[in-house]
């Protein structure tokens, strides 16, 4: 599987990806949203994005609602080490198929997702 994962925590970004390349899958990685929609549009084939919630400049859920618009095909995985107020409500509203909990490693995310 072709996977996104976009964190702005680089040691977060590194743990993930590499995981998940051990694990058999082809991983990009984008510290922000806007990198994340750039390869997104760029590298084809993307079947899933994995994201943080909160990041400086385009939130976790806005970037969802950007993927959906772009590829609606794309899975989209938000996570958050913590949802405040109605936000995993919005993740999910905002067409992401899961809001989980940080942390979780990369075997528990891909059995979550079913991956």
């Amino acid at each position: 599987m072709k996977i996104l994962v976009v964190d702005d925590q680089a040691s977060v970004l590194l743990c993930l990806a590499e995981s998940f390349k051990k694990l058999g899958h082809t991983v990009s990685e984008a510290c922000n949203g806007e990198q994340a929609m750039a390869l997104l549009e760029k590298n084809g084939g993307i079947e899933l994005v994995i994201t943080d919630l909160s990041m400086p400049g385009m939130s976790g859920i806005e970037l969802t609602k950007k993927v959906k618009q772009t590829a609606p095909s794309v899975r989209v995985c938000i996570m958050s080490g913590h949802f405040y107020g109605n936000s995993r409500e919005e993740a999910l509203g905002a067409g992401a198929e899961k809001a989980l909990e940080k942390p979780i490693t990369a075997l528990d995310l891909s059995q979550k997702l079913a991956i």
